[in-house]
């Protein structure tokens, strides 16, 4: 006796968006990103013309140390200063400048070839202080000669009119702008006096592993449900058909079309190609539904 059966079967896209949003729910979409940050007011007072600061990255444990140089103008190296006399008037100076800070021609460089080298981060952020008067303000370059002030400006500021604040944050992509041939940052005092307060850099969010391996998943679903398709072109062609059923109890299969004989109602668009000669010249009934035959 012929059996029949309803189906439903969703778009590809469907398993795909359920993939998406389980992942949404289940787990967080992406990693906190890896932060360094190197902080200029310890140690404090007159220091050499040079002075090295390391910093432990988080969460990821990166190591790194940056080195700064102290110039009074083009290559006249002077000595630094660090200050930390509060919020505002932190960060690293020039001994023996105007209130020990960054007065123009003078300028300080950093050393960001650890950083570079490390290559897990993407970005840098640069916050001068000491920005209280009105005729405050730097310029940061990317520079690619140790002891000079040139080089390509990154970023401005200076003093905000509001009063409320005299530290300021610049950021800037960072393996855009540097690299071991221009692996130098060059912080200048464009007018007044200014402090070097700090730098930091970021990597970029990683997809969690959870979230990869769900999408995959769903892929691999995807894929093997194509394979599956594409592997039996030549399914029973009775599935493709819809009967009207007569009230004749002896249904008469055509083993070699698939097709029961004689009760053939109609043939969907998409499997019209398949019919046999013997199927196509039998008129079609009237369509019931979406039943489909199987033997």
């Amino acid at each position: 006796m012929a059996k029949f059966s309803t189906s439903l079967k969703a778009p590809p896209w469907v398993a795909l968006l359920w993939c998406a949003l389980f992942a949404t729910i289940a787990v967080p979409g992406m990693a906190s990103a890896d932060t360094i940050t190197w902080n200029f007011n310890s140690p404090t007072g007159t220091l050499s013309e040079h002075q090295v600061y390391t910093a432990t990255s988080v969460p990821g444990g990166n190591t790194i140390a940056i080195t700064a140089y102290g110039y009074s103008s083009d290559d006249t190296a002077a000595k630094l200063y660090g200050k930390n006399d509060g919020t505002g008037e932190m960060g690293l100076g020039l001994a023996g400048e105007s209130t020990n800070e960054i007065n123009p021609p003078s300028f300080i460089q950093l050393d960001l070839g650890n950083l570079i080298n490390n290559g897990g981060f993407a970005s840098l952020s640069v916050t001068m202080g000491s920005l209280s008067a009105p005729d405050d303000s730097f310029i940061l370059y990317a520079s690619s000669t140790l002891g000079s002030s040139g080089g390509v400006e990154l970023a401005s500021g200076g003093y905000l009119a509001d009063g409320k604040q005299d530290v300021q944050t610049v950021s800037f992509p960072l393996l855009s702008n540097f690299s071991d041939s221009t692996p130098y940052l060059t912080a200048y005092s464009s007018n007044g006096s200014v402090l070097l307060e700090s730098a930091s850099a970021s990597s970029s969010p990683v997809p969690e592993p959870a979230t990869v391996a769900l999408f995959a998943i769903g892929g691999a679903a995807l894929l093997l449900r194509r394979r599956r398709k594409v592997a039996s072109p030549n399914r029973n062609l009775a599935e493709c058909a819809t009967l009207a059923m007569t009230g004749d109890e002896n249904l008469h299969i055509d083993r070699a079309s698939g097709y029961e004989a004689g009760r053939v109602a109609e043939v969907r668009p998409n499997c019209g190609q398949r019919r046999s000669p013997r199927a196509a010249s039998i008129p079609p009934l009237r369509r019931l539904g979406s039943w489909h035959y199987h033997r």
